[in-house]
């Protein structure tokens, strides 16, 4: 369960999340910033105090979705493109070394289009901590 402390509060709530020993042995942690606080904006319709404890759900879905496009996608990219450069066009191993290193930045461009779009996309949701309590008793 990650647990996060409302900063601010308005239009979208700031909700920061302190990085724990779950982080140290995440496999994408450098994605938050490498920092011992990590700050997400949230909009719900529900009401909020500053300083209040929140848990942090954030759809086990879009963190697949998200593995997938930073760490496999790029790597097909340059796999297929080597290969069908090499097979179909050139028959020269450097420019297919090229031309695939090239299609890396363009994997890149990629996921900095599909990062926008799925930002839009909010899939973070809080819930106030004290109600999840009161529902297990």
């Amino acid at each position: 369960m990650e647990t996060g402390i409302i900063k601010s509060v308005g239009d979208k709530i700031i909700v920061a999340k302190e990085n724990t020993d779950n982080c140290n042995s995440c496999k994408m942690k450098m994605l938050c910033h490498n920092q011992s606080i990590t700050e997400f904006e949230v909009i719900t319709s529900e009401k909020f105090a500053i300083g209040e404890k929140v848990e942090i759900i954030i759809n086990p879905y879009k963190r697949i979705f998200a593995s997938f496009i930073v760490f496999i996608l790029p790597v097909l990219i340059l796999i297929i493109t080597y290969y069908i450069s090499f097979s179909l066009f050139f028959k020269s191993e450097p420019f297919s070394i090229v031309l695939s290193i090239i299609s890396l930045l363009i994997s890149y461009v990629i996921i900095k289009y599909i990062n926008k779009k799925v930002d839009n996309n909010n899939d973070i949701k809080i819930k106030k901590l004290e109600e999840r309590n009161e529902n297990s008793s």
